[in-house]
Order: structure tokens, then sequence, then C-alpha cells
């Protein structure tokens, strides 16, 4: 499942849906980590959150101290060694939650680039993304030819570009990001 939202407070309502007791999450963009509150709050088993904020490092410091399960990694979501530290982190190429929020309203491709590289990579079960702009681009498609997902395996066209874990095109893409921020 993907979810897309567009207010912070029904994205952290919706991680609290979502996140399982026993997941392991990743959530890029902790902030000073309200959603990420809401994360541990369901009992998972690993989490580790990502935001490159002088702010988040403090406040993610200070709940790493209360939760022995949260590992911050501190970093830049759009870095390929950031998501290296990630899976450093986690010790596999895999999570059940990954949770997108990078600025809520602000650049809607970055936002969906972020997700695409890190889903491709981690495989969630579950995404939630807050993005305006993804919301309003959704709003205003129109789906003007059917589209299915495989059946047989359910992970449709992003989860069929490339094999598990961190293919060199990922790395590749990374360095797209580069282009876009300057």
């Amino acid at each position: 499942m993907i979810a897309l939202v567009r207010s912070v407070d029904r994205y952290r309502e919706l991680l609290g849906e979502v996140v399982r007791e026993g997941d392991t999450v990743v959530e890029l963009g902790c902030h000073k980590g309200a959603a990420t509150r809401r994360i541990l709050s369901r009992g998972p088993e690993r989490v580790v959150a990502v935001d490159y904020g002088e702010e988040a490092r403090e406040a993610m410091a200070e709940l790493e101290r209360e939760h022995e399960e949260l590992t911050f990694v501190p970093g830049d979501a759009r870095e390929y060694e950031t998501l290296e530290r990630v899976l450093e982190a986690l010790g596999e190429p895999s999570c059940d939650v990954l949770a997108v929020d990078l600025g809520g309203g602000m650049f809607p491709d970055t936002a969906f680039k972020v997700y695409y590289v890190w889903s491709v990579t981690l495989r969630p079960r579950d995404a939630v993304i807050r993005n305006a702009g993804l919301c309003e681009f959704l709003l205003r498609a129109e789906l003007r030819e059917e589209v299915r997902i495989s059946e047989e395996d359910g992970r449709g066209y992003l989860g069929e570009l490339s094999p598990p874990g961190v293919p060199g095109r990922i790395k590749r893409r990374f360095k797209e990001f580069q282009r876009w921020r300057e």
C-alpha cells in the first residue's frame, strides 16, 4: 500500500494506523520527531529515522536515549551515502514501512524521486508519503490507459525495475539530485 497525504496531522495519524508491532520502519524527514513518536508508540522492532537539520539532531538524540529500538541517521535522503548508512544500520536492504515527509508541499518531483530510490532499495510493505504537490498531481491526473499491477507478486512497475538490494543504477540516480539542488 502506498498512501499519499497532504496534511501533517493525517500523515502522523496514518503512520499510527499502518505501523504494526514488530515492524521495521524507515522514516525520511523525521524533523523534531512528532511522527517518530507516533511510530514508536506502535511497538516496532526497529526504527531508523533520517534528517539533516540541526533541530532534528537534538530532538532525535533525546528520543534515542528513551527508545533503544530507534537509530537516528543524520543525513540528506537525496544522498547515496545516507542510504548506505541506513542500510548499514538496518543490516539488510528491507523494511516494513517507509515514511517520507520532505517538507510537505515543496518539490513533488524530489519527494517522488526519493520515494522511488528508497522503495526500490528497501521494498517496503507499506509507504506513507506527505507532499501537497503530489496530492495535487494525483487529483488532477486522469488515467487514459488501463494499467494493471502484476497479480503474481503485486509489486507493480516500480518493484520490477530492479532486483533487491542497491543496484548500480540507484547510485547513479542519486547523482541526478545534484543537478536539481544547484
